[in-house]
């Protein structure tokens, strides 16, 4: 029983992997596999989301609280920094 489990996960995940694959035939005669449709164009990647620079981002903290003690000191009231630009 287990093993007919087993297989039948194996296959539904086989299956699955295989849905998007194209098989197309280049002008040479080789086949590529592809995850579009032959004849078209790809797909533009999109670019992964950037690292934050938490270096900068601390700068910035570090600077806006020594901003807004001076201005305490003064009895004015603290300004917000927008660090995560």
């Amino acid at each position: 029983m287990k093993f007919y489990i087993a297989s039948l996960l194996l296959v539904s995940l086989a299956v699955s992997c295989v849905a998007d694959t194209h098989k197309c035939q280049q002008p040479n005669g080789k086949y590529i596999y592809q995850n579009w449709p032959c004849d078209t164009k790809p797909e533009i990647e999109k670019k992964p989301v950037a690292k934050p620079d938490y270096t900068a981002i601390v700068k910035c903290g570090a600077q806006s609280g020594a901003v807004n003690v001076s201005r305490s000191a003064v009895g004015k009231k603290p300004v917000t920094a927008d660090c995560s630009k």
